[in-house]
């Protein structure tokens, strides 16, 4: 049961936090004004499907993802991501997506952060509640700068998150203030209510 971002332990129940970053999710400054986050969590809605179907397994469980991105400067991009929790089976159909073609690696010379893993799947009990289920609802964006290395892997540098300034900051800012909560939220096998998160 999931009440006000809640989630009561289980001893039956597996509980991971995710980050998912899918091919082709960066946008370029100036841009994030034509990015449409509902249709981005729609297609990752499917992409689950995809993954539940590829390994033969009923889309069960529960899920709540987030859309969250960062500014590279170096890029000149928004790379955007979803950050979220999953529970029971949920958990075995987003460690799936790793098979699909829309999450494979980042190759030499192509562009994409190697340095990102495209499926990061995090098992283990949840401490310290409600903060693993407040922590993919953060709204601050930091500067994520990159690289490219001898290799042609495009690299993070290992810094801590900093703020994102200039026009930047003010577009993604404007970005956050335009779309509801619930635009860019996704939730599976639970619905809200005015008590809070419930499982369907």
């Amino acid at each position: 049961m999931v009440s006000n971002c809640y989630i009561e332990p289980s001893r039956r129940e597996v509980y991971a936090l995710f980050t998912t970053i899918p091919e082709n999710s960066s946008v370029l400054l100036g841009m994030l004004y034509l990015f449409n986050p509902v249709r981005f969590m729609a297609a990752f809605r499917q992409h689950l499907y995809r993954s539940a179907a590829k390994m033969g397994v009923a889309m069960e469980g529960q899920l709540i993802a987030f859309l969250h991105g960062a500014y590279d400067p170096t890029t000149k991009s928004y790379p955007l991501h979803i950050h979220g929790i999953a529970v029971g089976p949920m958990v075995q159909i987003v460690d799936g997506l790793r098979h699909l073609r829309k999450y494979r690696p980042a190759c030499p010379h192509d562009g994409r952060d190697a340095a990102i893993t495209p499926v990061l799947v995090q098992r283990g009990p949840l401490t310290n509640m409600p903060d693993p289920i407040t922590y993919p609802m953060k709204r601050f964006w930091g500067l994520r700068e990159t690289y490219m290395d001898v290799d042609g892997l495009r690299k993070a540098y290992n810094s801590k998150a900093v703020r994102i300034r200039g026009e930047a900051e003010i577009e993604y800012l404007r970005f956050l203030d335009r779309w509801r909560l619930e635009e860019v939220t996704l939730l599976m096998g639970m619905h809200a209510t005015s008590a809070g998160l419930m499982v369907t």
